[in-house]
Parts: C-alpha cells; structure tokens; sequence
C-alpha cells in the first residue's frame, strides 16, 4: 500500500512506524525470513530506511540473530567433544 501510494506522490505519515512493526513482526519466524525482513528494508526508500523506527526494528532483528548463534554455539559446545592432538 505504502508503495503503490509514494508512486502516486502520496506520503502517508504511519509509514515509517508500520514499517518498523512490520520487520519485527518478522522476527518470529523461521530463518529465512529474517533475510526477507533485510530484502524489504532494502526495498524501503533511504528516508524510510533512515528513520528511527526502522532503524529500530534493524537493531532487534540483529540481536536476534545473535542471541540465535551465540545459543548455537553453546549447545554445540554441550554436544561436542574436542580432541587434542
């Protein structure tokens, strides 16, 4: 919607929060789509990309992924037995 509307000239002031909302609301799925959340902020205009809100959302989709890949390690550390040689 907020695409179809900037092709038109039109700006709609809710576009940067629902923006942000909608990358976090990417969160909790699989894998795959926090790299889809990355391809739509990619498709998001520099000054929607720049706001606060967005910005945000970034910033929490990269901690989760590196809560994600910290616990990753932890439980492969758990699992895994090192020889020395």
């Amino acid at each position: 919607m907020y695409d179809d509307h900037r092709k038109k000239g039109i700006s709609i002031p809710t576009e940067k929060e629902f923006r942000g909302y909608y990358a976090l609301l990417k969160l909790d799925k699989h894998p795959g789509h926090m790299g889809e959340a990355s391809l739509d902020l990619a498709k998001m205009t520099p000054e929607i990309r720049q706001t606060s809100e967005v910005l945000f959302a970034r910033d929490v989709a990269r901690a989760c992924r590196l809560v994600i890949l910290l616990l990753f390690f932890d439980l492969q550390g758990k699992q895994v037995t090192f020889k020395h040689a």
